[in-house]
């Protein structure tokens, strides 16, 4: 529209109607700029959400849901919620296992947690330990890593607490659908952990760094 002309007629009304015509085919062209503009940055916005590695999700397992059937060395169960409850006086296992989300960064760690609470107003600190093994599709799952263990002691309060553990490192060559094996538990013999009752464990989760919405 910008550059149109109208030539060999003289009549102003008729030359009025095209000069208003043709200003507002000059207002379209400047808001279709406008919605490109727009569509642009919201593509832009979409795919440094989807696609950024410094994008994280979580991906964890409730203890009420973690079998724990033929362990050598079970928790108990707590009678209200189905909840494990690791005991004071010796350590107890479970094992976990979690299939990798097709949005994690290959070749990228993990940040294993528990997530827990102390079931009395008692002092005292609580030491969980994990191991875990990590391997692809196709390959056999390998030797444990070493014990690694996270104590934290939220006073005689009994609220929500997170216990990090340090990162696990991915397989060689990572591909997709990658499966984390995990021995997780409480270490009760260690020398941290002086709470004399029982350890109630919300879930056992990993932190992963996202690249992608996930695979065809």
């Amino acid at each position: 529209m910008k550059d149109l002309e109208f030539k060999g007629i003289e009549d102003p009304k008729i030359e009025l109607n095209f000069k208003i015509l043709k200003d507002e085919g000059d207002r379209i062209d400047n808001n279709l700029d406008e919605i490109e503009s727009d569509i642009e940055e919201i593509q832009s916005n979409y795919l440094k959400k989807t696609h950024d590695p410094t994008y994280f999700e979580d991906l964890s397992l409730p203890s009420n849901i973690i079998n724990i059937n033929g362990l050598s060395a079970p928790p108990g169960v707590d009678a209200n919620t189905g909840l494990l409850l690791f005991d004071s006086a010796s350590p107890e296992i479970i094992g976990v296992l979690l299939p990798m989300s097709r949005s994690k960064l290959l070749d990228s760690s993990l940040v294993p947690y528990v997530q827990w609470k102390k079931t009395t107003g008692a002092a005292g600190g609580v030491t969980w330990q994990m191991r875990y093994r990590w391997f692809n599709v196709g390959e056999d799952w390998g030797a444990w890593s070493s014990i690694v263990t996270s104590n934290d002691d939220p006073g005689t309060n009994q609220n929500h607490v997170v216990s990090l553990f340090d990162e696990a490192s991915p397989p060689a060559n990572e591909a997709v659908s990658s499966i984390f094996l995990v021995q997780v538990g409480r270490a009760a013999t260690d020398a941290g952990d002086t709470y004399g009752a029982d350890a109630l464990l919300y879930n056992f989760g990993v932190r992963y760094k996202k690249s992608r919405i996930g695979t065809e």
